[in-house]
């Protein structure tokens, strides 16, 4: 049985084959060695945390990667005048100061990060919008800093499914944790897989997704 203890709070987790992650520059963490485990450890951090977020982050950065995503979705996708971009694991809203209200909505698997988007003024889906809303509702889609965290394979599967066919999903891996897994999944719902050449690696690996046929399964 190992400890960890994040911002004084203790608690007793079991783990087999432990990863030592630091994070946001605040946190030593212990990441169970499975998806499952590391999905419910990513779902306490943010029960206990989501709150906080906002303060922990470094906002300057964060919005200078949205920028970057923004640049790459217009430079990679011809977009229409009234595209629609999904943000999924849209946090606090962030993306909001740079694709605008018009343009933009946002999902996130954790309730506290979608009360304070929602009160920043970003349309966002509630869970059981993101899984019944109708296939092909977005021109692209952006996420950022999120994927390393153990996403779940039915919101791969359907945010796939969300992007309409040429569409571009934009997203980063925080020390390519969830690089391999994530890339493969998305490449048999029919995406096509860049790696953004970005030898400064501001934003760690960044990866330009094509949705280039329809795929409803990993089948």
């Amino acid at each position: 049985m190992l400890h960890y203890q994040l911002i004084g709070k203790l608690e007793d987790i079991s783990l087999e084959f432990p990863n030592v992650l630091h994070y946001l520059d605040r946190f030593l963490l212990i990441l169970p060695g499975s998806v499952k485990e590391q999905q419910v450890f990513w779902e306490r951090f943010y029960s206990l945390y989501g709150a906080e977020y906002l303060h922990m982050i470094d906002v300057a950065r964060n919005l200078s990667c949205m920028r970057y995503f923004r640049e790459l979705l217009n430079e990679c996708s011809m977009l229409p005048p009234n595209f629609k971009i999904l943000d999924y694991g849209c946090g606090p809203g962030l993306s909001l100061d740079v694709f605008g209200y018009d343009h933009l909505v946002g999902y996130d698997n954790s309730p506290k990060m979608l009360e304070q988007a929602k009160a920043r003024g970003l349309n966002v889906l509630s869970k059981k919008e993101f899984d019944s809303m109708s296939p092909c509702s977005f021109d692209g889609s952006i996420a950022c800093y999120v994927l390393h965290m153990a996403i779940p394979e039915n919101d791969i599967i359907k945010l796939a499914g969300l992007m309409k066919v040429g569409g571009v999903l934009v997203a980063n891996y925080y020390k390519d944790l969830g690089l391999e897994r994530v890339s493969l999944m998305l490449q048999k719902l029919g995406f096509s897989a860049q790696k953004v050449d970005d030898q400064e690696r501001r934003f760690g690996s960044v990866y330009i997704y094509r949705k280039q046929a329809l795929f409803s399964s990993l089948g």
